[in-house]
């Protein structure tokens, strides 16, 4: 189901994303950390003797369960707050799955740019002019280097 919903084939009603608790989503999202980077199979991460488990699973459960929780948190701000706020997914910035990592930084991103526009576009000036400047010192390294 985890794989469906990534690839947009299924859907979850925010109507009823709303009346999950947000301990259903916050708390296997941080149990199958470790099962999604080592490969370990679902069943023995959670003690189920199920038989549905296929590589990767796991990540794909933890991506779903993290796209529901920002679901959840845009939605509403209790949910947001039991899970810590912002520094929560700014902790998952850094996971192993790069999945994880960046739909957290997207829904960091897009809280900045609706909450905090002007530290958005201060911070986007200054990347901007960041990256120009690298570029500027490359293009400067290329030609003494007659490439």
């Amino acid at each position: 189901m985890a794989a469906l919903l990534l690839r947009g084939l299924a859907i979850a009603p925010m109507q009823l994303v709303a009346r999950v608790p947000t301990s259903l989503f916050f708390w296997p999202l941080i149990q199958l950390e470790g099962a999604a980077s080592d490969d370990i199979a679902l069943g023995i991460a959670v003690g189920s003797t199920g038989r549905g488990n296929l590589p990767g699973a796991t990540s794909d459960i933890r991506a779903a369960l993290l796209l529901l929780l920002i679901g959840k948190c845009t939605a509403d701000q209790e949910a947001l707050k039991e899970v810590e706020g912002n520094e929560f997914f700014r902790g998952l910035l850094d996971d192993t799955d790069s999945r994880v990592a960046y739909y957290s930084a997207a829904f960091l991103l897009k809280r900045m740019m609706t909450e905090e526009p002007e530290t958005y576009q201060r911070m986007l000036q200054s990347l901007i002019s960041k990256a120009q400047q690298k570029n500027l010192k490359l293009h400067y390294l290329l030609q003494q280097k007659g490439l």
